[in-house]
């Protein structure tokens, strides 16, 4: 984020001085070119030119808009209807969907400051950004930014998550009694925000080594990160899972449990070493320890599982997929060692 900032400042004032001795236009509207800059610099270089190219075509398209709408010659009250109900209309065009927004915006813009020049006001608006837009692709070429480091910090922050579900998950089965629904309640946790900042962390961290040349220099740390990335990513879907298998089959209200209170307190040390697990492998740590002690607690979780069974008639489908659970988890991130 910092370096992204510094290309934005510096890009901004490059794009300044560069239209300071043009003459003209940009004589009269020089804060066009800063303003195409800041607009295109983006977290990549792939991120900057494919925003950039949207942003500046929008721009133009409704320069274009607001153009025509002056020449028009309608009152300012009607005009602002139509370049504002037009740009709105086109935001739902696909070709024109990325950044759309813009249509709109700058069509007023043309529309209330260029009302004296409309032709030269559009012309300006439309070279001067995108002088602003090469200036900043020029500079996030030079100095382009790569989310390793923030990469690190969210997966880490996925970890805790993860484990903080497991541990709540955990601590409802350690009672002596099962749950009701309410009391289940607060133990489940929204996970799905986390995830889907996670994936798009992943993608803007794969984006950000597109045309960069520093890429090469962090290739190992960047592979090995979205690697680990790519195993949380898997682990949530389990845990999801877990959530609702036990919220919904262990609880006061059923009458029969999935795990009763010979299977819950086991099951409940295996969650807790799971979470272990997930915190030392997201931060990075080795994972000796905590793979060999969620091994021996799903053993143990597994034999207690097959004592039961030769013991009781009762359905132990949802206590074996509670097992089989765990140990995908465990094996998933095994391979992040």
């Amino acid at each position: 984020m910092l370096l992204r900032a510094v290309d934005a400042a510096l890009a901004a004032s490059i794009a300044w001085l560069l239209v300071q001795p043009l003459g003209g236009l940009s004589d009269r509207y020089p804060y066009l070119a800063p303003l195409g800059a800041v607009i295109t610099v983006s977290e990549s270089v792939a991120a900057s030119a494919r925003e950039g190219a949207a942003v500046i075509r929008n721009l133009v398209l409704g320069a274009l808009l607001g153009t025509a709408v002056l020449q028009a010659g309608l009152p300012m009250t009607l005009a602002l209807a139509v370049v504002i109900g037009v740009g709105t209309l086109l935001q739902g065009f696909r070709p024109v969907a990325r950044g759309s927004s813009w249509i709109s915006y700058s069509a007023v813009f043309v529309l209330v400051v260029g009302s004296e020049d409309p032709l030269g006001y559009g012309l300006a608006y439309a070279g001067l950004t995108s002088l602003g837009a090469l200036v900043a692709l020029g500079v996030m070429t030079a100095l382009p930014p790569l989310l390793v480091g923030s990469g690190s910090q969210v997966i880490a922050e996925a970890g805790d998550v993860l484990g903080g579900q497991l541990d709540d998950l955990a601590e409802g089965l350690a009672h002596d009694e099962a749950l009701t629904e309410d009391e289940w309640l607060p133990r489940r946790h929204a996970l799905a925000p986390e995830w889907r900042h996670l994936s798009d962390t992943v993608q803007a961290a794969a984006l950000a080594r597109r045309g960069n040349w520093r890429a090469a220099w962090w290739s190992s740390r960047a592979e090995q990160q979205e690697r680990l990335a790519h195993l949380v990513e898997g682990t949530f879907p389990l845990v999801q899972h877990l959530v609702l298998l036990l919220t919904h089959d262990e609880r006061a209200d059923r009458t029969s449990l999935a795990l009763g209170p010979e299977l819950r307190p086991v099951t409940a040390t295996v969650l807790r070493a799971w979470a272990d697990l997930v915190r030392v492998a997201t931060r990075g740590d080795d994972l000796g320890e905590a793979t060999a002690h969620l091994s021996s607690c799903l053993d143990q979780l597994a034999e207690r599982l097959r004592t039961a069974r030769r013991s009781t008639d009762a359905d132990t489908f949802t206590a074996g997929a509670v097992v089989s659970t765990v140990r995908r988890g465990l094996d998933l991130l095994t391979g992040a060692a």
